[in-house]
């Protein structure tokens, strides 16, 4: 095999590699595509080396996945099998184990989201670690194709492993979550509770206070409700408490049962204004009430366990609903879960095929490794402070996709021409 010395990085100035020593058919093969263009853009950008590489991508991000995926199901079973299995008898039988097996299937759904970032990096770190350390890095460099086409398997994987993201936050985790809670699995909110009634709660929404009940037992209502009224300053204008109180359609109406109205009524005396407060019983009367129903049927269920319709409808309707920036912030992270695998990707191909070369220690591979644990940190933070109203949703959930993806191509655009401004002639 012939020896190639380039100046910097895998990819050699335009111009050629320097070749020494007798010449494979290899070599003899690259120095006969050098320079040459494609007829076919899609043959350019899905071909042999794109179908090569992304194979591995997808081999060994998947071998990732199923490895972090096993030690953390093993964690997780070690702690938690005394509190899945209610009863001791059922250890020792097929009942207990079939059980078993069904929780940590739930299990793996819910922690999936996680697992995938970590998955494609590592995978992504491993077949170009691989790749150099081969010399078949420098032979694909050495064809004379674009670096900025050499993102291409990347683009690809993180597409995949990101419609798998999507998939996860979107349905798999929630479906998990409410299957765990009804099993009595895990505790994920009032609405999954045998009970079937929360304790008493306040309520603000809409310039009113509420404090009542939630009973999720023969579809919603609130029990024991008391709603306090306020006016355009802040005024107490009206109470209403009442046994029951059911949302009639979503129409923003409620039905109140059995209860008392106590309304501002102002009289003058000697030209002085008093305010006295007048009440009024009732069996049944209709009066509007800020709260939306659906909201109202999550209650305590954090937002990224709602499932996506859920979410949707929460994130269009935007009445009544409090802290709505927090579903507003998941909705987003769930449409960015493609753009941000990929962007993952692409960083991580982009740094890796700019630090490695053949014969390299691990040394190179832990630092790209702390990049990219570092990017998948700098995400959390940024969408929890979506979360607390710090950021506007879509700073907090698309910055880093957008920064990931024009940061890799831009590094590999910025070395490329570095390379032909080098093997220019002076």
């Amino acid at each position: 095999m012939a020896n190639l010395t380039y100046e910097s990085g895998l990819y050699p100035p335009s111009g050629g590699a320097t070749v020494n020593g007798p010449v494979s058919i290899a070599d003899i093969r690259i120095g006969s595509t050098r320079g040459q263009r494609s007829s076919s853009v899609l043959a350019a950008l899905l071909g042999r080396e794109t179908r090569y590489v992304f194979r591995l991508y997808t081999q060994r991000t998947f071998i990732f996945m199923v490895a972090i995926t096993s030690i953390v199901m093993m964690l997780d079973a070690t702690t938690n099998m005394s509190r899945v299995l209610s009863n001791h008898t059922q250890a020792g039988e097929l009942q207990g184990a079939m059980k078993f097996a069904f929780y940590i299937y739930l299990r793996t759904l819910y922690v999936l989201p996680s697992v995938l970032p970590i998955s494609i990096i590592m995978g992504i770190i491993w077949t170009e670690y691989g790749l150099a350390n081969s010399h078949e890095r420098i032979m694909m460099a050495g064809s004379g194709r674009s670096p900025v086409y050499a993102l291409i398997p990347a683009c690809l994987i993180g597409a995949l492993v990101g419609a798998m993201q999507f998939a996860a936050l979107s349905y798999a985790r929630p479906a998990s979550v409410e299957i765990q809670a009804q099993g009595s699995f895990r505790d994920y909110g009032p609405r999954f509770r045998k009970a079937g009634i929360t304790e008493p709660k306040w309520i603000a929404s809409g310039g009113s206070f509420i404090h009542a009940r939630v009973d999720f037992r023969a579809g919603l209502s609130l029990q024991d409700i008391t709603v306090y009224k306020l006016n355009e300053l802040n005024q107490l204008d009206a109470v209403i408490g009442a046994r029951k109180a059911s949302a009639i359609g979503e129409s923003g109406f409620w039905t109140f049962e059995n209860g008392s109205e106590w309304t501002r009524n102002s009289t003058f005396i000697n030209d002085v204004e008093h305010e006295t407060m007048v009440e009024t019983e009732f069996n049944l009367i209709q009066t509007r009430l800020p709260v939306n129903p659906l909201w109202l049927s999550y209650i305590d269920v954090p937002p990224r366990f709602l499932p996506q319709t859920a979410i949707e409808n929460l994130v269009f309707t935007k009445t009544f609903i409090p802290k709505s920036y927090r579903y507003e912030v998941v909705y987003q992270e769930r449409l960015a879960s493609i753009p941000h695998l990929i962007g993952i990707a692409l960083i991580g191909a982009a740094l890796c095929q700019l630090m490695f070369t053949p014969n390299m220690g691990p040394i190179v591979s832990l630092k790209i490794s702390s990049y990219g644990y570092a990017i998948h940190v700098s995400s959390i933070i940024l969408v929890t402070l979506g979360e607390y109203d710090y950021l506007p949703p879509t700073i907090a959930v698309w910055s880093i996709p957008v920064c990931l993806i024009a940061g890799a191509f831009s590094l590999l655009v910025y070395q490329d021409l570095k390379s032909r401004r080098a093997a220019r002639p002076a």
